[in-house]
């Protein structure tokens, strides 16, 4: 709800100003495939996830398992477009040969990662059936185990390394501009805020190898879940904030903190 509040927000705000750019349109997509990743999640609930194996039929943790697979495959088209609207949205703060060469290097590793992680997910099972259901498919060839947490973990890496560099890196540049330090604090910690998307990355990353190995798939399945969409969330949280600097400031004006 405060996603969408948020979002609503910075749409009303582009529109006021009567144009969208590619930042805009970046997080709408995001936005989208986030609300379908908690749709999927919600039903795969449904049908026993975050509940022990024990207490599932098999055909139950099977649909849920579809459901989660569906649930994984949309969390990294998620991440690329939220970190492609924030380095679109600082395309368009500083326009030096480095610094624009340097985000188009940030979009590219984004694409790239997303691409190769969505690959590895849809061909970890062949046929991709296997992947929810090995026991209709005892002869599939799938990937080992320690495949899949080393694609998890290298993703995260990267992840983190840019969530990292998108909400600090701007700040260079903010202490510079022209003006008062009240408004480079403000907007400093607005464009920070994307650090708290590692955060949630990084409680991820410690979960996945504790993921399957007690054997309660369904158990294991709901905080690594959870914490994916979580990181999702607070990516368009932190995308979308900085273009409600000036409401913010009226706020913190309103209740006395500015």
């Amino acid at each position: 709800i405060v996603i969408c509040f948020v979002f609503s927000g910075r749409l009303l705000t582009r529109l006021r100003n009567r144009r969208l750019w590619w930042d805009d349109y970046t997080i709408i997509a995001a936005l989208v495939l986030a609300l379908a990743e908690w749709g999927l999640f919600f039903a795969s609930t449904r049908h026993g996830t975050g509940r022990h194996n024990y207490y599932v039929s098999p055909s139950e943790q099977v649909r849920a398992q579809h459901l989660l697979f569906a649930t994984e495959i949309l969390w990294a088209p998620s991440m690329m477009f939220i970190k492609i609207s924030i380095a679109c949205m600082l395309l368009r703060i500083k326009h030096e040969q480095a610094w624009q060469f340097f985000l188009w290097a940030m979009i590219g590793i984004q694409v790239a990662s997303c691409f190769a992680s969505t690959v590895f997910q849809l061909l970890q099972c062949i046929p991709m059936a296997a992947t929810w259901d090995r026991a209709k498919y005892p002869d599939a060839v799938c990937a080992e185990p320690d495949s899949a947490f080393v694609s998890l973990y290298v993703n995260s890496a990267i992840g983190i390394a840019t969530d990292v560099i998108l909400a600090l890196v701007p700040i260079t540049f903010i202490r510079k501009m022209q003006r008062p330090i009240r408004d480079k604090v403000v907007l400093s910690c607005l464009m920070g805020l994307g650090i708290f998307a590692t955060v949630a990355s990084i409680v991820k990353t410690t979960l996945v190898r504790k993921y399957g190995a007690t054997g309660d798939s369904l158990w294991d399945a709901l905080g690594l879940t959870l914490w994916s969409i979580i990181e999702v969330q607070v990516g368009i949280f932190a995308a979308c904030v900085p273009t409600l600097k000036s409401p913010f400031e009226r706020t913190l004006h309103r209740i006395g903190i500015l």
